[in-house]
């Protein structure tokens, strides 16, 4: 079957012969998703939208990436920027943030509005 995650092939995920109804709830770090790895620095590839149609898109807001230390999620890079102390304490901060974060979305789905602050973009 399709993989959430393929690696270098299809970096993210293929939909094209899902045949359920209904809407897949997908989590994720970034509001958008990049067709294969290779196409990660080349904005203008992005899935097709049909594949995408009853996905729903869970992911952070730049109000809150911009609130982490370094205004981003920790990655790679931090390996060699930051010494080993620097980044336990940068990424500690970012999981406590994260799990307030989903403190308030367990909140907010529990809620009598779900949808209220919803942002949907086609």
């Amino acid at each position: 079957g399709p993989y959430w995650d393929g690696g270098i092939i299809d970096y993210h995920f293929s939909l094209e012969h899902h045949t359920e109804s209904g809407l897949i709830l997908y989590p994720h770090f970034l509001d958008r998703l990049t067709p294969g790895w290779f196409d990660k620095r080349l904005p203008w590839r992005t899935r097709r939208t049909p594949a995408l149609d009853n996905l729903v898109l869970i992911c952070p807001s730049e109000e809150f990436l911009s609130g982490l230390p370094f205004g981003k999620i920790p990655d790679r890079k931090d390996f060699q920027t930051l010494s080993p102390t620097e980044r336990l304490r940068y990424w500690q901060t970012c999981v406590c943030e994260s799990e307030r974060l989903a403190a308030a979305f367990f909140e907010l789905i529990h809620s009598d509005n779900p949808l209220s602050g919803a942002v949907i973009t086609p």
